[in-house]
């Protein structure tokens, strides 16, 4: 495992795969900073954005995506200056 500001590398997980309603989200952290949650499309518009503070360690959120249009979207993490993006299937 490789330690990095922010992030600890492999440790962004989301569930389920593909997801219906609702997305859990966890990352660890190895400092306390801001941090973002995005979601967008695949021609680059934002369709979820939370925002917050993440604390050392184990940091979890939860996305409702009840009403989002199926299809493929990406992910996106921010965490001080670590981002990590994946690609998600929203049936």
């Amino acid at each position: 495992m490789q330690k990095c500001d922010g992030f600890i590398r492999n440790e962004f997980k989301y569930l389920p795969v593909p997801v219906n309603e609702i997305l859990n989200i966890s990352f660890e952290s190895t400092i306390e900073t801001n941090s973002s949650i995005r979601l967008i499309n695949l021609i680059g518009k934002e369709v979820i954005v939370l925002s917050g503070k993440s604390e050392v360690g184990n940091n979890e959120s939860t996305l409702d995506l009840t009403g989002v249009t199926p299809g493929i979207y990406f992910l996106e993490v921010v965490n001080g200056d670590q981002k990590s993006v994946e690609k998600i299937v929203v049936e």
